[in-house]
């Protein structure tokens, strides 16, 4: 005579094991219910062990999930820094002025090494890292974070570095135009305090059609009108306020194609849309939230 074969529902499964973990044995449980006793045992162990592995997905999936949004987040806070340093050169002030005798700086943007540097800084007064720990130690982890955050990013933009490399050659471009005319004002021996003011008001005669209108040269310059007119009437120094015009108005150009990459409306959706090698696996590929009881 074959054994009797038992079948039972979730719902039952569920309940057997909701009593057994209210303190019920099996025996009771299988004398209430009208099965075998080794029968009960063997559902409640099996449901309870599936139930854990269901449990375990959950959690898993929770843990990505914070992964992902911290992934994001860090990748966001890069993206700001990057527009942040590519600002600077946009603005034509403040302008460094060094001392007399002392020559002017000739820069040279490197987004490569800048902006590690300035997320690794930032990553470091965060760090919750043990109070043994020196400062050498966590700034070297967090120089060591930034590098990796600043790849992911490249992986996450394609085209992000091709621009900022334009970028780079733009800034400096824009730099030695702008340094070239303060040398220009230096050896005219006008006032320091002068510099910045009329350098924008020749800046706004260049790119002007006031030229028929303009009044005559003073004498003596003394405000930044006066300033501004010295550098659209000589020959060099307009021709060094057109290059600068011109530099300036490249470097605001690709810094408005860097802002439509990175502003965080849509910096956010394309971060989703792209994965890189650090990223945790998309939703669609996570197990499911669920656990059915």
């Amino acid at each position: 005579m074959s054994r009797r074969t038992y079948k039972v529902s979730d719902e039952i499964a569920f309940r057997w094991s909701r009593r057994k973990r209210r303190g019920d044995s099996y025996r009771q449980i299988a004398l209430d219910e009208g099965y075998d006793r080794r029968f009960v045992a063997k559902v409640v162990k099996e449901f309870d062990g599936q139930h854990q592995i269901q449990e375990g997905a959950a959690t898993l999936r929770e843990v990505r999930v914070a992964t992902l949004r911290q992934h994001l987040q860090m990748l966001e806070e890069a993206a700001l820094e990057l527009l942040e340093l590519a600002a600077r050169p946009v603005m034509l002030w403040p302008l460094y002025i060094p001392p007399p005798n002392v020559p002017m700086p000739v820069s040279k943007p490197n987004m490569e090494l800048d902006l590690p540097e300035r997320i690794s800084t930032r990553l470091s007064l965060l760090a919750e890292a043990p109070l043994r720990s020196s400062d050498w130690f966590r700034q070297r982890i967090a120089e060591r974070e930034a590098k990796v955050i600043v790849e992911d990013l490249k992986e996450h933009l394609p085209g992000l570095w091709e621009q900022i490399e334009m970028w780079e050659q733009l800034a400096a471009r824009k730099h030695e135009n702008c340094q070239k005319l303060v040398k220009q004002l230096k050896n005219k021996r006008i006032p320091l305090n002068l510099f910045e003011s009329g350098l924008e008001e020749g800046l706004r005669l260049s790119g002007s059609q006031e030229s028929e209108s303009l009044p005559r040269l003073p004498d003596k310059l003394e405000t930044p009108k006066d300033v501004g007119l010295w550098l659209f009437r000589g020959a060099a120094t307009r021709e060094s306020l057109e290059a600068l015009r011109h530099s300036r108005d490249e470097l605001t150009d690709i810094y408005s194609r860097l802002e439509d990459m990175l502003i965080p409306s849509k910096l956010h959706q394309t971060l989703l849309e792209r994965r890189c090698s650090h990223c945790p696996l998309p939703q669609n590929e996570l197990p499911p939230a669920e656990v059915r009881e």
